[in-house]
């Protein structure tokens, strides 16, 4: 089994952080979190787990089966924020 692309992975998590960014931008612009609780926790939850991805990296380059735990998760929190509508 060949080791996962931490380098590609660190990209996705830098492009999904900025995601969250211009969504906390943009939420901040038109509305408040009263009125859009939904999209505020989603957001939350996104910006939690991008920033735990980003956390990880660290981790990953310590060996083969912890890269491999890194980059599944974050695909799963990059792929969780591409989900939402």
């Amino acid at each position: 089994m060949s080791a996962p692309d931490l380098n590609a992975a660190a990209s996705a998590v830098d492009l999904a952080r900025d995601v969250v960014q211009q969504g906390l931008a943009h939420l901040a612009a038109t509305g408040s979190v009263d009125a859009d609780q939904a999209v505020a926790y989603d957001l939350a939850h996104a910006a939690a787990a991008v920033e735990t991805a980003r956390t990880l990296l660290d981790y990953g380059a310590r060996g083969g089966e912890e890269a491999r735990i890194t980059a599944a998760f974050a695909a799963e929190a990059v792929g969780d924020l591409d989900a939402q509508p």
